[in-house]
């Protein structure tokens, strides 16, 4: 199963990115489940076990999952490829970790490829803040043994038949990171002010107990 941060979660990132007071207001609410989010479990861990081999743990979404198997292949055909892979970025954000769903090596480029079951909005890798990390935490682990320059970070949404990518030079993430480690220095000061927005609020957990939100709601 997947494992991510708790404070400094790249998909929460959104939120804790824009928004430092988010982390200290939403402290102690759970995670709420939905059957969205199961149905994504379960997709996730049968691309993995497509990807090395296992037995099929839910065959049921095997259709649906093929334009995703079919671009990780495209990708590994000339590189090396890891699958749910735990990246940690923490020379950046202190305990920050998440899983990559797919990375693959090649060259001196490292590609990582995040699979999206979802079939509501259309994620865009431009600017994608969680992707972002991600490849920050294959840099910390394999810059300088693959002597990496180049980062393409992929969305596949196979069930949108949506694909979307960035592509960053290795410097030009790195200085996306130092934004990054001045964005966690407010998120650790206990004092940090609420900055409600879109994004920010959008899944935050602690939105409904937050007053600058709710005043943000008010005034739409």
């Amino acid at each position: 199963m997947a494992e991510h941060a708790k404070i400094f979660s790249p998909s929460a990132s959104p939120t804790w990115l824009h928004c430092p007071a988010a982390p200290r207001i939403s402290a102690g609410i759970p995670d709420t489940t939905s059957e969205f989010a199961t149905e994504g479990t379960e997709a996730h861990e049968q691309a993995e076990a497509i990807l090395t081999g296992k037995k099929e743990p839910f065959p049921e979404h095997h259709e649906d999952l093929e334009p995703y198997y079919e671009l990780v292949a495209e990708y590994k055909a000339t590189g090396i490829l890891m699958v749910e892979t735990k990246v940690e970025f923490t020379e950046w954000c202190p305990d920050g970790f998440g899983t990559a769903d797919a990375i693959v090596i090649d060259g001196t480029k490292v590609i990582v490829i995040d699979l999206k079951f979802g079939k509501g909005v259309r994620v865009s890798a431009e600017d994608n803040s969680q992707m972002r990390l991600y490849a920050l935490g294959v840099l910390q682990a394999l810059q300088f043994e693959y002597a990496l320059d180049t980062v393409e970070m992929v969305i596949s949404q196979p069930r949108l038949d949506h694909i979307s990518t960035e592509t960053l030079s290795a410097t030009e993430l790195l200085a996306w990171g130092d934004w990054v480690k001045e964005r966690v220095k407010l998120v650790q000061d206990p004092k940090a002010v609420a900055v409600p927005g879109g994004k920010q609020c959008r899944w935050c957990r602690g939105k409904l107990a937050c007053r600058a939100s709710n005043r943000c709601a008010q005034q739409e």
